[in-house]
């Protein structure tokens, strides 16, 4: 056996490695919530309770039905893990709102 050579347990320890790296990095970016003062949340009008939502810039949300029933929750762009595709898959609040919403 060189020094080159990787023992088995060299490989195994170095494989769990960068399995635990590559979990640690998903779990970081799935637990990135979206806040309502980055710009692109501030365009939208993103609220992370939809009930706050300033209905006379943005009356797309007075003309919801009883005015509560438009949010994330029940939006076309809301997906697993209540994130959001118009904030590039980051974690959104179930009852928040903005006006990207859509009907499913």
């Amino acid at each position: 056996m060189t020094t080159d050579t990787l023992t088995r347990r060299q490989v195994l320890r170095q494989s769990l490695y960068g399995s635990a790296v590559v979990l640690l990095a998903s779990t970081a970016s799935a637990d990135d919530q979206v806040r309502e003062d980055e710009p692109r949340a501030v365009a939208l009008g993103y609220q992370r309770n939809g009930d706050k939502v300033d209905t006379q810039r943005f009356p797309k949300k007075a003309r919801g039905t009883a005015n509560g029933a438009q949010a994330c929750e029940n939006c076309a762009q809301f997906g697993p893990r209540k994130t959001c595709r118009l904030f590039d898959d980051r974690r959104v609040s179930a009852k928040g709102w903005c006006n990207g919403w859509t009907p499913r």
